[in-house]
């Protein structure tokens, strides 16, 4: 069963974009993975373009290293907690979905 076949598919993130906010929050690539929890291989084929990074990853890494335009600038942590939680549901989503479709 396909849910989201009608929505338009997402952009695709450049690996010099990939690299440009990591070393916009100080990190290696090794801190970098672990921010969001991926291994650091997983790092590095995204940033080398190996494999592509879903949007919702670079959506939470900027939120989580306070670069993303509308989470980034808020003080309380509460809020920025919340927009992490939804990301974190909407990638869990995201990976039951595909392995419905395989």
């Amino acid at each position: 069963m396909t849910i989201y076949k009608s929505l338009k598919e997402p952009e695709k993130i450049q690996p010099d974009d990939i690299k440009k906010a990591r070393i916009a929050a100080k990190l290696t690539q090794e801190s970098a993975a672990r921010v969001l929890g991926v291994k650091w291989s997983t790092w590095t084929a995204w940033e080398v373009g190996r494999n592509s990074m879903h949007p919702c990853y670079m959506e939470l890494f900027k939120i989580k290293t306070e670069q993303h335009p509308v989470y980034g600038c808020i003080a309380e942590s509460e809020f920025k907690n919340q927009a992490i939680d939804q990301i974190k549901e909407a990638l869990s989503m995201l990976e039951r979905t595909e392995d419905e479709v395989i």
